[in-house]
């Protein structure tokens, strides 16, 4: 007797079944997996404030008139930005001469100091921008990120210029 198989096509239903998403899925898992890990990877930093001091400064803070007379620079603003993940901090050079003495040496890039907290927070290097010019009566903008959210509205922050520490202004 002969009889007709139920599939015409003549192959059994197990080999009909449609595999190639198999490959797929392994490869959105593994885009899955590297994408929460590099997402990790940013958090994490992002919570852990850049530090470039772990130690608190020794040396007794200086006056802003201090800061201005001796290194010819005025703090004009502190302020939190971007939905409070930066720190805007503006400068005024009001001796072109004096503030060059100060910031021509890399390692008294300006700082900021968090007493509150024991934190410094700093750009990191590669995130540095162009060079100051040194020009009378001239603005410059430093934009530190605020790791850790070290800083929140009026929180007391002095700026670091190396072993130099500033008297603390609550940040706007």
């Amino acid at each position: 007797m002969n009889l007709l198989p139920l599939n015409p096509s003549g192959t059994s239903p197990q080999s009909r079944t449609f595999k190639p998403f198999a490959p797929v899925i392994v490869v959105m898992i593994i885009v899955v997996v590297i994408g929460v890990a590099v997402a990790a990877f940013f958090v994490i930093r992002g919570l852990n404030p850049s530090r470039s001091a772990n130690v608190a400064p020794s040396a007794p803070p200086i006056s802003q008139s201090m800061l201005e007379q001796k290194y010819g620079l005025r703090i004009t603003l502190i302020s939190l930005t971007a939905a409070s993940g930066l720190i805007d901090v503006r400068l005024k050079m009001v001796d072109a001469v004096k503030a060059k003495a100060l910031l021509q040496d890399a390692k008294n890039y300006p700082a900021l100091y968090v007493a509150d907290r024991g934190v410094t927070l700093s750009v990191p290097e590669d995130a540095r921008v162009g060079e100051f010019r040194y020009v009378n009566d001239s603005n410059f903008y430093i934009l530190f990120p605020n790791g850790g959210s070290a800083i929140k509205l009026g929180t007391p922050v002095s700026l670091l210029f190396g072993d130099t520490l500033v008297e603390a202004v609550a940040a706007q």
